[in-house]
Order: structure tokens, then C-alpha cells, then sequence
């Protein structure tokens, strides 16, 4: 594509490296026990996390999260005098 080789050359290799590290992540990442986490859809969680729980960082649930009904956005907006 460019008149240097020398930069083509450079591109490649960077290319090829990237590529290279990427499939060994990509790799990797299929042996920890969380890739199972993939093909779980209903049910209790797969069997490998139950044993390695302790390996998991749990994210906090955000079913606990409440929001306002619409009753009281209508409210607020109808009583907002800053507009």
C-alpha cells in the first residue's frame, strides 16, 4: 500500500503480533472457570463456579434498584419550575 517497505513491513509485524496476542487471550480466557457463565441461561449456575466460588468476584444485583413510578415523574414535571 505505501511506497516504504520498511513501514509495511512494521505494519505487519505489528499486525501479526496484535493478531497473535489476541488468540492467546481469547485462549486463555476459555479456561477459567467464568467462560461457563456463556451458555448459562436458566437454572442453577454451572456446576465448575459452584466449586470455585471463591475464585468469583460477584457484581452487586441491580433487581434491587428502584425507580421512580410514573405518577411521580408526571408529578415532579408538571410541579418543575426551573423550566
Amino acid at each position: 500500500m505505501s511506497k516504504d517497505s520498511s513501514l509495511e513491513t512494521e505494519a505487519y509485524n505489528n499486525h501479526v503480533a496484535f493478531s497473535q496476542s489476541l488468540l492467546a487471550d481469547q485462549f486463555k480466557c476459555t479456561k477459567v472457570p467464568e467462560h461457563a457463565l456463556i451458555n448459562w441461561f436458566s437454572g442453577d449456575p454451572p456446576n465448575n463456579l459452584i466449586e470455585n466460588n471463591s475464585s468469583l468476584t460477584m457484581m452487586p444485583s441491580t433487581s434491587a434498584i428502584i425507580t421512580p413510578s410514573p405518577s411521580i415523574i408526571a408529578h415532579n414535571l408538571m410541579h418543575d419550575n426551573t423550566r
